[in-house]
């Protein structure tokens, strides 16, 4: 099964339509929370994370093109960033809700 009882009674397009969506929104709410924390100052408890300093010192020496290019690697970077931590945070909260649901 599905691990729950999603969808049940439900037209199956419509459900998945609407699994979608709320999908959708959990994954735009979680990009908002990642984007609220990485302005955050840097305090990872010891934990030992990894944070990217990228110094940007030297962009009067780069031409326009390279410019273009920094600026597109970097939003290709940040995009990457949130869309892989969204995904982990979503799959860890998904496994933890079917361990849940199998439990009882």
């Amino acid at each position: 099964g599905n691990g729950g009882s999603e969808g049940e009674g439900v037209d199956v397009d419509a459900g998945n339509a609407h699994h979608g969506d709320m999908y959708r929104h959990t994954r735009e709410a979680v990009h908002a929370h990642l984007r609220r924390q990485m302005l955050q100052p840097w305090n990872d408890g010891g934990v030992g994370g990894l944070r990217v300093v990228i110094d940007l010192g030297m962009q009067e020496m780069m031409s326009g093109a390279e410019l273009e290019s920094l600026v597109t690697q970097l939003a290709c970077s940040y995009s990457a960033v949130l869309t892989l931590t969204a995904d982990a945070v979503l799959q860890r909260s998904a496994a933890a809700a079917s361990e849940t649901a199998e439990a009882a």
